[in-house]
């Protein structure tokens, strides 16, 4: 892999959403590819913050075939595959209807 301080990166800013507060995390679309962002603990809402993502990540694919688009449809009943922006992993994530991280314990993930 290349090193981080070699990696080509593209830098986000965002405004913090009104329901966020410092050290919470909120999910959002940056560069065509849903990230979780952690609020940085001295941010407050409305507070505009950056974030960097690898170009790897945000560029587009030149040709995608339909098997392809379909097998990378992940949103179900609420639940969204996201890059947690901390460590660039994947993982699932419940959205609320405004938009915002569902933080429900109980809620598990249906296959069918």
């Amino acid at each position: 892999p290349t090193p981080p301080s070699k990696r080509e990166e593209q830098t986000f800013e965002v405004t913090v959403p009104n329901n966020v507060q410092g050290g919470s995390s909120f999910a959002l679309l940056a560069g065509g590819v849903r990230v979780q962002v952690v609020c940085p603990v001295n941010a407050s809402p409305g507070q505009k913050i950056r974030f960097r993502l690898p170009l790897a990540l945000t560029r587009k694919p030149k040709k995608q075939t339909a098997l392809a688009a379909k097998r990378l449809s992940y949103d179900k009943d609420g639940w969204t595959r996201t890059v947690r922006v901390t460590d660039m992993k994947l993982q699932w994530i419940r959205m609320d209807e405004n938009g915002g991280i569902d933080n429900l314990r109980n809620a598990k993930f249906d296959v069918e």
